[in-house]
């Protein structure tokens, strides 16, 4: 994708700039149009939980609002899950996952208004401690 993008804006000619009451035609196509009006859509680069990167229109998403402190607790819980699901018991539990993990959870609380204390941070390892047990308990 990137390839391409260089290749349009290489490509790009001031004088071929579209404007108002300029004629035009679909690529590759013969109907000649006319210019009345243009409007720029803000489009957004999105990336899933499962890492799926993709596009949508801005007017279409919002803000996620923020959760109480319970609920965040809650959703941190599922990440924790999740993170060990896609990387793996071992990775998860070593020093760099662990320490990626930790950080993208104090990221996530802190963005919810939790203060990241010692106590937090102790919870967390706790917390992160005791779903890493469940999961070598399963396997």
């Amino acid at each position: 994708m990137g390839t391409q993008k260089n290749a349009l804006i290489d490509s790009f000619n001031p004088q071929d700039a579209i404007e108002i009451g300029k004629k035009v035609r679909q690529v590759g196509g013969v109907e000649a149009y006319t210019i009345i009006g243009v409007e720029l859509v803000p489009q957004l680069t999105l990336k899933s939980r499962d890492g799926v990167v993709f596009q949508g229109l801005a007017s279409e998403y919002e803000p996620l609002p923020k959760l109480d402190e319970h609920e965040a607790w809650i959703e941190v819980t599922t990440r924790i899950n999740l993170y060990i699901h896609q990387n793996g018991v071992i990775y998860a539990a070593g020093e760099l996952g662990g320490r990626k993990l930790r950080y993208e959870c104090y990221q996530f609380l802190g963005g919810n208004g939790i203060k990241i204390t010692p106590e937090v941070k102790e919870r967390l390892r706790e917390l992160i401690a005791r779903t890493l047990e469940v999961y070598r308990w399963l396997k």
